[in-house]
């Protein structure tokens, strides 16, 4: 599997950095990051991140991910971009502290990443992070199939949903009585 976005990184020597790093895609790595994440195209992708020890052996990295991507509505198969801003925080271990939790009897976590030595690939720690941020049935708000709304079906938003009687109201009556 080729690395989209690889970024490898000292963690100890991030730590004692006074400015966030910041890492950006240019076009090829977007291309492939799109291609793997399977949408149309990601137009923008900036990773804004600090590393700071978290004890002996563990470095927490912190930070905030930018991206403009191009999806495709799953309600009318139309391409719309959208906007991604989401703040992360990761915790990295080195292979001692994972045995010593090990011994300790703490399960195996989703919470903190094992890392061999003291380089850590930094850009796929993002680009995951960033395609598990997208939304894996986007649609344009208000956009209604061709199909649906030609077809003689009503189609109500969210908001008359919410508002007119459901076939259950009744039983929401009963329940209250009893």
């Amino acid at each position: 599997m080729e690395n989209e976005f690889l970024r490898i990184e000292n963690l100890p020597k991030l730590a004692t950095r006074d400015k966030p790093l910041v890492l950006r895609a240019n076009e090829h790595e977007r291309q492939a990051l799109a291609k793997r994440a399977a949408i149309p195209a990601f137009e923008f992708f900036e990773t804004t991140l600090r590393v700071t020890p978290n004890g002996t052996g563990t470095f927490r990295i912190s930070g905030k991910f930018k991206a403009r991507v191009t999806l495709v509505c799953s309600r009318s198969l139309k391409e719309f971009t959208s906007k991604i801003d989401e703040d992360f925080s990761e915790i990295f271990i080195t292979p001692d502290q994972y045995q010593k939790l090990a011994d300790e009897g703490i399960e195996e976590r989703d919470d903190y990443e094992v890392f061999e030595d003291e380089n850590v690939d930094l850009g796929e720690m993002a680009a995951q992070l960033l395609i598990l941020a997208i939304d894996p049935f986007p649609y344009l708000e208000g956009d209604i199939p061709e199909k649906i709304a030609t077809s003689g079906v009503r189609v109500l938003s969210e908001e008359q949903a919410r508002t007119e009687k459901s076939p259950f109201a009744k039983l929401k009556n009963l329940q209250k009585k009893t």
